[in-house]
């Protein structure tokens, strides 16, 4: 409890509590004043809650290069800057094929949740979405489950936005922020288990997202989730990868975060 007090102290404008969500204990910061974000924060440690409460998303910087807006401008979308199209350019004149390797990408993410959804799931969880692009998620899974909910998590403030304004008149899904290196603070976020039951399946969504980690951590963080997760869900996957010379010239050109050739 000092730590959690010291937290409050330094913490003012938030109401800070320990809760037990699942079987996991967490420390919970609610904002207590008005104009504050984020508004609420959950970690399993109170040194990751300050972190969150200081940056609690990858900010907005249209001058820097981001993965999300990289691989929407690969998809042929119009959310992306000067600086994704010139980082796409670099990826293009390595692997020439990478705009291709993102479609087809997304074509499996929608052919795998039509699967799943006509197995009889009707609850998903889409790790690092990205941007949304037609079909999204819960339009796929919708079109099979008409009653299907979706949880969209990223840790891009442009993503959560535009994720937030689209799905804002829709009950059947939810968009919140949440780092993909925390498996637990996401799967088992009190919002997460308001709005999924998990008693019964759930489908996870990792689409284009551990080949941003090193081998060791994606198994890590892979086999973390897929723990927390109830009897008779899946999970739907998808990661770059190809021969070493290829791998070691695209982790040289792609520059918005480090790339691991799983």
């Amino acid at each position: 409890y000092t730590t959690l007090f010291r937290s409050q102290l330094e913490f003012t404008q938030y109401r800070i509590h320990q809760r037990v969500i699942g079987d996991q204990l967490f420390y919970l910061a609610e904002a207590a004043v008005e104009g504050v974000q984020p508004r609420f924060a959950q970690a399993q440690t109170t040194d990751r809650l300050r972190d969150k409460l200081r940056v609690p998303e990858t900010e907005f910087n249209p001058a820097a290069p981001s993965i999300a807006r990289i691989y929407d401008f690969l998809l042929g979308g119009k959310d992306n800057f000067a600086a994704d199209r010139a980082q796409a350019a670099q990826v293009l004149e390595v692997f020439p094929h990478a705009a291709d390797l993102a479609v087809q990408a997304r074509r499996f993410q929608a052919r795998a949740i039509t699967h799943v959804a006509q197995a009889g799931i009707s609850q998903f969880l889409d790790v690092g979405c990205g941007l949304p692009t037609t079909p999204n998620t819960h339009e796929t899974a919708q079109a099979a489950q008409p009653d299907a909910r979706v949880v969209y998590v990223d840790n891009d403030a442009q993503v959560l936005s535009h994720a937030r304004n689209l799905l804002a008149a829709s009950g059947d899904v939810l968009a919140m922020a949440g780092n993909l290196a925390y498996p637990a603070e996401i799967i088992y976020d009190w919002r997460v288990r308001a709005f999924l039951n998990f008693h019964q399946p759930v489908c996870l969504i990792l689409a284009m997202t551990m080949h941003f980690f090193p081998p060791d951590e994606a198994q890590k963080i892979t086999r973390r989730f897929i723990r927390a997760l109830p009897a008779g869900s899946y999970v739907i996957m998808s990661v770059v990868g190809g021969q070493p010379k290829l791998g070691q010239d695209l982790a040289r050109a792609y520059t918005a975060a480090p790339v691991y050739n799983h």
